[in-house]
């Protein structure tokens, strides 16, 4: 039985070995150079066209979230105001004498809510009464 079975795997490697001449596998490396040849020069177009065009759009993406981005608007002199990290959107969410932070584009500073609270605000004060310009002599009409 071990000799039928040598005999058989010898006849299998051999078929398999047939298989296996440098001739084949030299033409299999040829082959498979030229395809790759192929496909490297389908590669360059895309590598100088479409490659600076998704540097670009990563360019163009970057700048609108720049723009999103809070740090512009601290830009154009808005801040943020925050108490203990959490960001105030309202007046009505700070509390008289609560410890602030706000956030300018150039830096943050402390600070402390003084006053009333949002809840009983101080009443508005009415803008003082024009008096009226006497322009060449001529006074008021009315």
């Amino acid at each position: 039985a071990l000799k039928a079975l040598t005999t058989q795997r010898r006849v299998g490697l051999e078929r398999v070995g047939g298989r296996l001449s440098p001739g084949l596998l030299n033409r299999r490396i040829e082959v498979m150079t030229a395809k790759l040849q192929g496909l490297s020069l389908r590669l360059d177009p895309v590598r100088l066209i479409e490659l600076p065009k998704k540097r670009d759009r990563l360019a163009g993406l970057g700048r609108v979230l720049e723009s999103l981005s809070y740090k512009g608007a601290l830009q154009r002199g808005f801040a943020v105001v925050r108490a203990d990290g959490a960001v105030i959107p309202r007046a009505a969410g700070v509390s008289a004498g609560a410890a602030l932070e706000i956030e300018f584009a150039d830096g943050r500073v402390d600070a402390r809510a003084g006053g009333d609270s949002p809840a009983h605000p101080r009443p508005k004060r009415k803008p003082a009464a024009k008096t009226p310009k006497d322009d060449e002599g001529q006074g008021s009409l009315f």
